[in-house]
């Protein structure tokens, strides 16, 4: 049976939480609380982050028991998404409210929430409310402060979860690579790099190994960088760029011109569906840093 007061309680609070006017949605039937969700998520897949906050208001409105962690979780996501942080703001005091707020799935989505609006102070009051705290939540601060230009308190981070029991995985380690080459800091990188190799988890991850490769370039190791960029089996544009840039700014503008004229022969030789390697404005920036640099030799 339907708890009326608490569905009376969820309309109350949530309902004047969200002040915007966001297009309207249709209602084909009384939506039950799966489809509901459902609903919610296929908008967030497909970008339409004002009509899942939409969707959500009018579900508040016509069947408010439906609301449960999920539906706050949606939403939620659809808030940081469209960088509507007022109504992000207002969910939170919600599913405070009604007793959501100490699951830990929400509770890493509002360390997102509150990182895209720059308030780190926050973010960080969330993650330590969290009482068991997963890889997740440790990698969502560790990228709120590498995203919002803090990568030494990263690296802080990064360190305090290696002194607990969990492991940090692809995502983490990438992230703190990030935060290695942000800061020039290639010791810290190198350790990264032996952690990763001590666990055998490069395998044919291109993200984490496009991440060394950065870290290496902008910790000055050119030669490291380039062993890893030619023991790749597949390279994508970041690859490419990041060996390009690498060379352009050591000084070795006929290196950068090469490896771009490689990229290109690259691209020619590729057959099926393969695609090929579109080079990006970075990507231009280093072969025109690697020509200004060309006049004197």
């Amino acid at each position: 049976m339907v708890n009326l007061k608490k569905a009376s309680s969820i309309q109350r609070v949530i309902k004047s939480s969200l002040s915007s006017n966001p297009p309207k949605t249709k209602f084909e039937t009384l939506l039950k609380s799966p489809r509901a969700n459902q609903t919610l998520k296929q908008y967030l897949e497909k970008n339409l982050f004002r009509r899942a906050i939409g969707f959500f208001r009018e579900l508040l409105r016509r069947n408010p028991s439906a609301v449960d962690s999920y539906s706050l979780l949606f939403v939620l996501k659809a808030c940081t998404r469209q960088s509507m942080i007022f109504e992000g703001q207002q969910v939170h005091a919600a599913a405070k409210k009604l007793g959501f707020e100490p699951i830990i799935f929400l509770q890493t989505c509002l360390i997102d929430l509150y990182s895209a609006m720059g308030n780190m102070d926050r973010a960080h009051c969330m993650f330590d409310e969290i009482r068991c705290k997963n890889t997740i939540c440790w990698t969502s601060l560790i990228t709120a402060y590498v995203d919002n230009d803090m990568p030494s308190k990263a690296l802080d981070l990064f360190k305090k979860m290696l002194m607990t029991n969990l492991e940090p995985d692809q995502v983490t380690l990438t992230i703190a690579l990030t935060a290695c080459a942000d800061l020039g800091a290639l010791s810290m990188g190198e350790w990264i790099h032996s952690y990763i190799l001590r666990k055998n988890v490069l395998n044919n991850d291109l993200c984490l190994r496009n991440a060394l490769i950065n870290m290496y370039v902008k910790g000055g190791d050119i030669e490291a960088a380039q062993t890893l960029f030619y023991s790749s089996s597949q390279k994508d544009v970041f690859t490419w760029t990041s060996m390009i840039v690498g060379h352009a700014l050591h000084g070795q503008s006929l290196e950068a011109l090469d490896l771009f004229a490689k990229m290109k022969q690259t691209n020619r030789n590729i057959k099926g569906r393969k695609r090929p390697v579109v080079p990006n404005d970075v990507t231009f920036l280093g072969v025109l840093i690697g020509l200004y640099s060309c006049r004197d030799v």
